[in-house]
């Protein structure tokens, strides 16, 4: 009898030690994970490579700031959409994009995206 007592209380640690160390590696990839996605989110970096290219984008009065974002996405401008949203809700929540035609290029920052559609600074020059 007392060794089923023994052995269960062998066993019953065991789990409780494996519980534990998946948990520990699971908070070690969570917490690298956050601190990646921290770093992208205030690391202003571009997108750019070596070469340099101008990308014209239209902003339309009706869209939203997701469909902004999208836009974006696609023109290779910004390299996460997420990032670009979360980044605007901390730094310009309150601001809207202007609607216009802008050129921007490859190695622009998020930021530098940002303020230009908020103060509408890159936009082409109407004819």
């Amino acid at each position: 009898m007392e060794s089923y007592e023994t052995a269960y209380r062998v066993l019953k640690n065991m789990f409780v030690f494996l519980f534990y160390c998946v948990l520990l590696i699971l908070l070690a990839f969570g917490a690298k994970r956050a601190y990646r996605f921290g770093y992208e989110i205030f690391a202003d970096e571009s997108v750019g490579s070596i070469y340099v290219k101008d990308y014209p984008v239209t902003i339309k009065e009706s869209m939203t700031d997701v469909q902004v974002a999208e836009l974006l996405e696609e023109c290779g401008l910004i390299s996460d959409k997420r990032r670009f949203l979360i980044k605007k809700k901390i730094f310009y929540a309150k601001e809207k994009f202007l609607a216009g035609n802008y050129i921007f290029n490859n190695n622009m920052t998020m930021a530098q995206l940002m303020q230009a559609l908020i103060s509408g600074s890159t936009q082409e020059e109407e004819p």
